[in-house]
């Protein structure tokens, strides 16, 4: 059973995807936030856990931080500090609402200078926009498909019940919460200082 997991990791690799869990069968069609207020969304988002990825091997530190362009896209600021080398580094993209009447939370996101540049989605499960957000994306490849699932919060440092309210969430919507990992935001600078 190991070496198919094996094997997918590979095949994600040669098809150039970034998601590190792969699935079997088509994306889930999973309930979004709707109706959706980017203005409240808008801002700094800690990343507390998510299912491994390679862009973000090595880093701590985690965060997105969402602000409007005058085109109406949203520019994407993702930064991270790296664990052995302790520089800091961001990629910047942007964003636009799938749904044409803004009421879905279904984005798509590119990033102009990653290795394939291609809208990627990027879809708000649940959040309260003041401390939570569950974010997932998913891609078919093949007979699988490969997904990302972040929990983010508004504090670098959420507490326990918001923790656990997270992981609920996450169970409810039938999300396998096996793979995920924590993101250490431990000896993280402020954010502000850096941008």
């Amino acid at each position: 059973m190991w070496h198919k997991y094996i094997i997918l990791q590979l095949l994600a690799v040669i098809l150039g995807t970034e998601a590190q869990v792969s699935f079997q069968g088509t994306c889930p069609d999973l309930p979004v936030v709707e109706p959706f207020d980017l203005q409240k969304y808008l801002g700094v988002w800690y990343e507390i856990e998510k299912y491994p990825a390679k862009f973000e091997t090595g880093g701590k530190c985690v965060l997105a931080t969402y602000t409007l362009n005058p085109n109406g896209t949203i520019q994407v600021r993702n930064s991270n500090i790296h664990n052995a080398t302790g520089v800091y580094d961001q990629i910047i993209g942007s964003a636009r609402l799938a749904d044409p009447t803004g009421k879905q939370a279904k984005l798509l996101v590119t990033f102009p200078t990653a290795p394939v540049e291609r809208e990627a989605p990027y879809w708000v499960l649940q959040t309260d926009y003041d401390y939570y957000a569950i974010v997932w994306s998913c891609s078919p490849n093949g007979e699988n498909n490969m997904q990302f699932l972040w929990y983010l919060s508004r504090t670098r440092n959420p507490d326990d019940d918001e923790r656990s309210h997270s992981r609920e969430i996450m169970k409810q919507l039938k999300l396998d919460t096996a793979p995920l990992v924590p993101t250490d935001q431990s000896r993280c600078p402020n954010p502000y200082a850096i941008l």
